[in-house]
């Protein structure tokens, strides 16, 4: 129960009122509240999806939520900064990427 009241006081990813570091960046950053939701939905589901496979987990551990929440804002935080990169990736990756110039066709 504790880690559950744990994780819903501090889960305030999707809006820029929920916290008072997100508030103070809000302004200053020049941020949107589409941002806060663009950022901030993938994370919630994340974390709701963990805190509930780990509140019914018998084993009662804990940490996964922890790396996943991080790897999750990670890929996110990438996918914002980077589509291009991204993009070129997804390209490469499925054989579509660009011949390099003066290569034989």
């Amino acid at each position: 129960m504790a880690y559950c009241l744990m994780l819903s006081a501090s889960a305030s990813f999707m809006s820029p009122f929920g916290y008072q570091t997100n508030l103070l960046i809000y302004g200053p950053g020049g941020y949107k509240v589409v941002d806060f939701l663009k950022i901030g939905t993938p994370l919630q589901l994340i974390l709701w999806i963990f805190t509930t496979l780990i509140l019914t987990n018998p084993l009662g551990v804990w940490w996964p939520s922890w790396v996943g929440t991080g790897v999750m804002f990670i890929i996110v935080v990438a996918a914002l900064i980077f589509p291009s990169t991204i993009r070129n990736l997804r390209d490469n990756l499925k054989g579509g990427g660009k011949k390099p110039e003066g290569a034989m066709h």
